[in-house]
């Protein structure tokens, strides 16, 4: 069982990614801004974020960036609607900082679950001491 954290804001869809989630075997932690999964990584230290970029408070990127910095092997997930300007700006900024890969919204189950299962099979891998995706 890995625990995974979930920044996003918007709470149907930050319930939405617990359930299914968590309905795949994995514990989930849910923050509502970039500050408060800050505040629970260093409780939980999880195996995954995945983080909405564009959030009030402390956005994505910032928290992208802070996370990576504490912690090289967390894999991340950047999503992002665009919202606030260019979308694909917004989730190309994110892989060069620190994110491992992207879902644009809206995505489906099927791509969130995939993402998932293959990130965290990477992050197996180096602390097992495999080759890393």
């Amino acid at each position: 069982m890995s625990k995974i954290l979930i920044a996003e804001d918007e709470v149907f869809l930050r319930t939405l990614i617990t359930q299914v989630l968590t309905k795949d075997g994995h514990q989930v932690f849910g923050a509502q801004d970039g500050q408060e999964a800050i505040d629970l990584y260093d409780r939980l230290v999880p195996d995954l974020l995945i983080t909405d970029l564009i959030m009030p408070g402390k956005e994505g990127i910032e928290t992208i960036i802070e996370l990576h910095q504490r912690d090289s092997q967390l894999r991340i997930i950047a999503m992002s609607g665009g919202c606030r300007g260019n979308s694909n700006a917004n989730l190309n900024m994110a892989l060069k900082l620190g994110a491992d890969c992207v879902l644009p919204k809206p995505f489906t189950v099927d791509e969130l679950k995939s993402t998932v299962t293959t990130l965290l099979a990477s992050r197996r891998s180096v602390l097992f001491g495999g080759n890393p995706l």
